[in-house]
């Protein structure tokens, strides 16, 4: 996995985290740059194609959904 090398924004910002999570981002230390390392881990699980845009983000809403949320849920954990 690599080090600090991000293709594309993380698939879950620091609002979204406290909207799905329902945790407190200050308080429990989350960043934009946790969650991208988080949103690596995602990728290196998946192994699944999907479209993306020109910013590395999914096309499809549904997979946009699951990656945002699991990006979440991996940073919580």
């Amino acid at each position: 996995m690599p080090n600090k090398v991000y293709l594309r924004p993380s698939y879950c910002t620091v609002d979204e985290y406290e909207s799905i999570t329902g945790g407190n981002a200050s308080q429990e230390t989350v960043t934009l740059a946790k969650l991208q390392i988080a949103s690596d881990i995602i990728d290196y699980h998946v192994n699944v194609a999907f479209k993306i845009d020109t910013d590395g983000n999914p096309t499809n809403t549904d997979v946009h959904d699951i990656l945002r949320d699991a990006t979440a849920f991996q940073m919580q954990y």
